[in-house]
């Protein structure tokens, strides 16, 4: 993830010093190719990681930085889809 230092500086801290706590997310799909088409079917953050609540309790970050730009906070999701090739 790349920073502006200049933000960081203008909100009082030191470049390199903004830490989030890490997670990890899974994500699965599968699918099946029948000639020139291909069905799939998939799972986002399939063990449903919650992202962890930023410094103000809310979406913001400490540092100004959205949660979303950082984290997965759409949680759970399904999808589905086909593919065709010409």
């Amino acid at each position: 993830m790349n920073f502006d230092d200049e933000f960081l500086i203008d909100y009082g801290y030191e470049p390199g010093s903004a830490k989030w706590p890490a997670r990890t997310y899974v994500d699965a799909q599968i699918g099946y190719t029948a000639g020139k088409v291909k069905y799939y079917v998939g799972i986002d953050n399939l063990f449903n990681t919650k992202y962890p609540v930023t410094d103000n309790g809310g979406t913001w970050g400490a540092t100004g930085v959205p949660t979303a730009d950082i984290y997965d906070v759409l949680l759970r999701r399904f999808y589905a889809g086909v593919k065709v090739s010409f």
